[in-house]
Protein backbone atom coordinates (compact mmCIF):
# COMPACT_ATOMS: atom_id res chain seq x y z
CA UNK A 1 0.00 0.00 0.00
CA UNK A 2 2.86 2.40 0.81
CA UNK A 3 4.56 1.75 -2.53
CA UNK A 4 1.28 2.15 -4.40
CA UNK A 5 0.40 5.33 -2.50
CA UNK A 6 3.78 6.84 -3.33
CA UNK A 7 3.39 5.94 -6.99
CA UNK A 8 -0.10 7.42 -7.09
CA UNK A 9 1.06 10.61 -5.38
CA UNK A 10 3.80 10.90 -7.98
CA UNK A 11 1.14 10.84 -10.72
CA UNK A 12 -0.83 13.62 -9.05
CA UNK A 13 2.41 15.62 -8.56
CA UNK A 14 3.21 15.12 -12.26
CA UNK A 15 -0.27 16.36 -13.23
CA UNK A 16 0.00 19.44 -11.01
CA UNK A 17 3.46 20.34 -12.29
CA UNK A 18 2.45 19.78 -15.92
CA UNK A 19 -0.65 21.96 -15.66
CA UNK A 20 1.29 24.71 -13.89
CA UNK A 21 4.35 24.68 -16.17
CA UNK A 22 2.25 24.62 -19.36
CA UNK A 23 -0.31 27.12 -18.01
CA UNK A 24 -3.18 24.91 -19.17
CA UNK A 25 -6.11 23.16 -17.58
CA UNK A 26 -7.11 19.61 -18.34
CA UNK A 27 -10.15 19.44 -20.66
CA UNK A 28 -11.60 16.58 -18.62
CA UNK A 29 -11.98 16.03 -14.89
CA UNK A 30 -9.16 14.38 -12.96
CA UNK A 31 -10.54 11.64 -10.71
CA UNK A 32 -9.23 11.68 -7.15
CA UNK A 33 -8.31 8.28 -5.72
CA UNK A 34 -6.74 7.06 -2.53
CA UNK A 35 -5.85 3.62 -1.30
CA UNK A 36 -7.31 1.92 1.72
CA UNK A 37 -5.41 2.35 4.95
CA UNK A 38 -3.80 -0.77 6.25
CA UNK A 39 -1.47 -2.17 8.83
CA UNK A 40 0.07 -5.37 10.07
CA UNK A 41 -1.32 -7.36 12.96
CA UNK A 42 0.81 -9.93 14.77
CA UNK A 43 -0.36 -12.59 17.17
CA UNK A 44 0.90 -12.28 20.69
CA UNK A 45 0.82 -15.60 22.47
CA UNK A 46 2.87 -16.06 25.63
CA UNK A 47 5.75 -18.45 25.23
CA UNK A 48 6.00 -18.23 21.42
CA UNK A 49 9.10 -17.18 19.58
CA UNK A 50 8.97 -14.41 16.95
CA UNK A 51 9.08 -17.04 14.18
CA UNK A 52 6.01 -18.76 15.62
CA UNK A 53 3.90 -15.62 15.49
CA UNK A 54 1.42 -15.14 12.69
CA UNK A 55 1.30 -11.85 10.79
CA UNK A 56 -1.77 -10.54 8.98
CA UNK A 57 -2.35 -7.65 6.62
CA UNK A 58 -5.34 -5.70 7.91
CA UNK A 59 -7.05 -3.37 5.44
CA UNK A 60 -9.73 -0.76 5.86
CA UNK A 61 -13.16 -2.19 5.09
CA UNK A 62 -14.92 -0.81 2.04
CA UNK A 63 -18.64 -0.91 2.77
CA UNK A 64 -20.91 -1.00 -0.31
CA UNK A 65 -23.83 0.66 1.51
CA UNK A 66 -21.60 3.57 2.54
CA UNK A 67 -18.76 3.71 0.00
CA UNK A 68 -20.61 2.52 -3.09
CA UNK A 69 -20.51 -0.75 -5.02
CA UNK A 70 -17.28 -2.68 -5.51
CA UNK A 71 -15.69 -2.26 -8.94
CA UNK A 72 -12.71 -3.76 -10.68
CA UNK A 73 -11.09 -1.05 -12.83
CA UNK A 74 -7.94 -2.89 -13.96
CA UNK A 75 -6.97 -6.48 -13.17
CA UNK A 76 -3.42 -7.52 -12.30
CA UNK A 77 -3.22 -10.01 -15.19
CA UNK A 78 -3.57 -7.31 -17.87
CA UNK A 79 -2.80 -3.61 -18.35
CA UNK A 80 -6.07 -3.10 -20.19
CA UNK A 81 -8.73 -1.24 -18.25
CA UNK A 82 -11.98 -3.08 -17.60
CA UNK A 83 -14.89 -2.06 -19.78
CA UNK A 84 -17.78 -0.11 -18.26
CA UNK A 85 -20.99 0.90 -19.98
CA UNK A 86 -21.43 4.00 -17.84
CA UNK A 87 -19.14 6.93 -18.65
CA UNK A 88 -18.25 7.78 -15.05
CA UNK A 89 -16.64 4.39 -14.34
CA UNK A 90 -15.15 4.22 -17.82
CA UNK A 91 -13.53 7.64 -17.17
CA UNK A 92 -12.07 6.38 -13.87
CA UNK A 93 -10.78 3.23 -15.55
CA UNK A 94 -9.09 5.26 -18.30
CA UNK A 95 -7.51 7.58 -15.72
CA UNK A 96 -6.08 4.59 -13.84
CA UNK A 97 -4.61 3.24 -17.11
CA UNK A 98 -2.99 6.68 -17.55
CA UNK A 99 -1.64 6.39 -13.98
CA UNK A 100 0.02 3.11 -14.93
CA UNK A 101 1.59 4.72 -17.99
CA UNK A 102 2.98 7.64 -15.96
CA UNK A 103 4.32 5.30 -13.26
CA UNK A 104 5.93 2.99 -15.81
CA UNK A 105 7.60 5.95 -17.53
CA UNK A 106 8.68 7.82 -14.38
CA UNK A 107 10.18 4.69 -12.77
CA UNK A 108 12.17 3.95 -15.95
CA UNK A 109 9.97 0.91 -16.67
CA UNK A 110 10.56 -0.65 -13.25
CA UNK A 111 7.12 -0.69 -11.63
CA UNK A 112 3.50 0.41 -11.85
CA UNK A 113 0.36 -0.10 -9.82
CA UNK A 114 -2.37 -2.44 -10.96
CA UNK A 115 -5.29 -4.54 -9.79
CA UNK A 116 -7.25 -1.36 -9.17
CA UNK A 117 -10.41 -2.38 -7.37
CA UNK A 118 -12.66 -0.88 -4.76
CA UNK A 119 -15.33 1.78 -4.75
CA UNK A 120 -15.45 5.00 -6.73
CA UNK A 121 -12.58 6.75 -4.91
CA UNK A 122 -10.97 4.31 -2.48
CA UNK A 123 -9.02 1.38 -3.92
CA UNK A 124 -7.01 -1.71 -3.02
CA UNK A 125 -3.95 -1.89 -5.31
CA UNK A 126 -1.11 -4.27 -6.21
CA UNK A 127 2.32 -3.17 -7.45
CA UNK A 128 3.78 -4.95 -10.47
CA UNK A 129 7.44 -5.07 -11.44
CA UNK A 130 9.74 -6.91 -13.79
CA UNK A 131 11.34 -8.68 -10.84
CA UNK A 132 10.49 -12.35 -10.71
CA UNK A 133 8.52 -13.87 -7.87
CA UNK A 134 11.68 -15.65 -6.70
CA UNK A 135 13.59 -12.43 -6.16
CA UNK A 136 12.94 -8.84 -5.13
CA UNK A 137 9.49 -8.61 -6.73
CA UNK A 138 7.97 -11.10 -4.32
CA UNK A 139 9.76 -9.63 -1.33
CA UNK A 140 8.46 -6.15 -2.14
CA UNK A 141 5.10 -6.79 -3.75
CA UNK A 142 4.03 -10.35 -2.79
CA UNK A 143 2.33 -12.97 -4.95
CA UNK A 144 0.18 -10.33 -6.66
CA UNK A 145 3.25 -9.27 -8.66
CA UNK A 146 2.29 -10.77 -12.03
CA UNK A 147 5.55 -10.41 -13.96
CA UNK A 148 3.95 -11.17 -17.33
CA UNK A 149 1.61 -8.17 -16.97
CA UNK A 150 4.60 -5.92 -16.40
CA UNK A 151 6.43 -7.53 -19.32
CA UNK A 152 3.44 -6.98 -21.66
CA UNK A 153 2.72 -3.40 -20.58
CA UNK A 154 4.16 -1.65 -23.62
CA UNK A 155 2.34 -4.00 -25.98
CA UNK A 156 -1.01 -3.91 -24.14
CA UNK A 157 -1.31 -0.29 -23.03
CA UNK A 158 -3.40 1.90 -25.30
CA UNK A 159 -2.84 5.61 -24.76
CA UNK A 160 -6.05 7.44 -23.93
CA UNK A 161 -7.18 11.05 -23.63
CA UNK A 162 -5.13 11.55 -20.44
CA UNK A 163 -1.91 10.09 -21.89
CA UNK A 164 -2.28 12.25 -24.99
CA UNK A 165 -3.15 15.49 -23.19
CA UNK A 166 -0.24 15.14 -20.74
CA UNK A 167 2.06 13.96 -23.54
CA UNK A 168 3.31 10.92 -21.65
CA UNK A 169 6.23 9.42 -23.62
CA UNK A 170 5.60 6.08 -25.26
Amino acid sequence: IQWASSLLQDVYDFITLYLKSHAVSCPTSIPVFQFVTCGLAMTKILGTTPRQKEVYLVEELIQPDHDGPWRKYINNNSSCPCYFKDMENYHRSEFLAFCQHVQYWRTCCLVFTSDFQGESHKLCPVCLSHFTISDLGRKLFSKGNVQSTHHDFEREHKCNVFCKFFKVPT
